[in-house]
């Protein structure tokens, strides 16, 4: 079952994603009663055998918590937003100006900030791809996912 997004306002560089955790497995059928048949309240039911509280971001694209230092994140941010840069100078070179300059805050805010921050990758652990960067802002129970855009 697909889950939606609710996109938070970012930047000209960044998308924001507000994730959430969500039951995987145990497939029950709602017939849209809720707790007419004597069942909880769905933030209030414990998990049944075979069902795991998973993050719909992670979940639904593969995603792979990694462990970078500050070193590793500039090592991947430096080629990956030349690399973006590029692109959309072919594409769309009016927004190269606004571009960088909301990657550079982005990338000065992570650094500032570092340890907050998880990162994932793609289930093919490919580090000259797009990086996830996530961060539990407030009291909500799953963390917000950063991405670039047009990476």
């Amino acid at each position: 079952v697909a889950q939606p997004y609710r996109l938070m306002p970012g930047n000209d560089a960044v998308l924001v994603v507000e994730s959430q955790l969500v039951a995987k497995g145990g497939e029950d059928v709602d017939v849209g009663c809720g707790a007419a048949f004597g069942g909880a309240e769905a933030d209030e039911a414990p998990l049944e055998d075979g069902v795991e509280q998973v993050n719909n971001v992670v979940d639904t694209y593969g995603l792979i918590e990694v462990q970078l230092d500050k070193k590793g994140f500039v090592g991947w941010a430096k080629p990956y937003l030349g690399r973006v840069r590029a692109a959309l100078a072919e594409a769309d070179a009016a927004r190269v100006d606004a571009f960088m300059s909301g990657a550079q805050a982005f990338v000065t805010h992570v650094l500032g900030s570092f340890k907050e921050w998880s990162f994932y990758l793609n289930a093919k652990m490919d580090f000259e791809g797009a990086l996830a960067c996530a961060r539990w802002e407030g009291e909500n129970p799953a963390p917000h996912f950063f991405f670039i855009r047009d990476g």
